[in-house]
């Protein structure tokens, strides 16, 4: 959709609450062409697959799929591509993985945007960065904002796109989200529908577990 549908969007997708700071402070200077919403079904913890970690509470972002949408995936393939990366009003989660000499190859960003290596290597989805830890106190749900800048190719302009994304901390929490949301037919009344969800499971740190 035209930048002018996208201003009137943004603040429909996400109720009456505002963007993040920082967040706006970035797309003040972008023109957003997709946004999406992700709501992800639980994720089993799993170890870190970056080669100086073993830690079970991180997950990262793959941006493989839309990077590269038409690669021939086989045994052949090794590409490497830096895009602009950056995580925004994080709820749950922590910046990890900064200290690598290379910059590509850190972890997500929080609040500002840097480049990323995305990489295909030996039939594997390169996951060695944009990681993110889950923080074990949010035992509802974790959530942030994503922005990604793709560089122009082939004479096209350059690709911007935002996406929120809701990590229910539990197998139980995302069958709850899921039911909550279940005669919704809006996307405003879902997000209400999982706001109050969230705030109800455990509602003596609701703030801690608001998911905007």
């Amino acid at each position: 959709p035209p930048m002018q549908q996208q201003q009137h969007s943004l603040p429909l997708v996400l109720g009456t609450e505002a963007l993040p700071h920082s967040l706006c402070t970035v797309l003040q200077h972008c023109q957003l062409q997709e946004v999406y919403i992700a709501i992800h079904s639980y994720i089993e913890p799993a170890v870190c697959q970056h080669f100086t970690c073993d830690a079970r509470n991180e997950i990262s972002m793959m941006y493989h799929t839309v990077v590269y949408p038409d690669v021939i995936f086989n045994e052949d393939l090794d590409v490497t591509t830096n895009i602009q990366v950056g995580a925004f009003g994080c709820k749950g989660l922590t910046e990890v993985h900064q200290d690598s000499k290379v910059l590509e190859t850190r972890g997500m960003p929080f609040d500002r945007l840097e480049p990323r290596q995305i990489t295909i290597h030996s039939m594997s989805f390169s996951p060695c960065n944009c990681q993110m830890a889950r923080q074990p106190s949010a035992t509802v749900a974790q959530s942030f904002f994503a922005l990604a800048q793709l560089p122009a190719s082939d004479g096209q302009q350059q690709q911007q796109i935002l996406s929120f994304h809701i990590l229910p901390a539990s197998q139980d929490v995302d069958d709850a989200l899921s039911k909550s949301i279940a005669g919704c037919n809006t996307l405003p009344e879902a997000l209400e529908a999982m706001q109050q969800c969230t705030s109800s499971l455990e509602p003596t740190s609701s703030s801690q577990n608001r998911i905007l």
